[in-house]
């Protein structure tokens, strides 16, 4: 199965349902279970702290009631599984 890492621009685009079209593709295909995506736990932090913060993202304002909804998803690991990465992982980041 093909994984892919998620930054913090394309999460938050994600959870603002703002994503451009070739990133909204892998999302679907993530949510029909055909590819996985890994989400670092700094990029949970960064999206956490720009929710708390209140910042618009891409024109729309997140609830924090979202908030459990990303624990939720991330808890499944159906869509989007929450990883450290190691060496290994940021070599695969660097060579996409």
């Amino acid at each position: 199965m093909d994984l892919y890492i998620i930054d913090t621009v394309a999460f938050l685009a994600y959870l603002a349902d703002k994503l451009p079209g070739e990133a909204d593709k892998l999302f679907k295909k993530a949510e029909k279970k055909q590819i996985k995506l890994l989400l670092p736990s700094i990029v949970l932090g960064e999206s956490l702290y720009t929710i708390y913060k209140g910042r618009d993202i891409f024109g729309k304002s997140i609830s924090l009631e979202k908030v459990d909804l990303i624990f939720q998803i991330l808890k499944n690991k159906d869509v989007i599984e929450l990883v450290n990465l190691s060496l290994e992982g940021w070599q695969i980041f660097h060579g996409l």
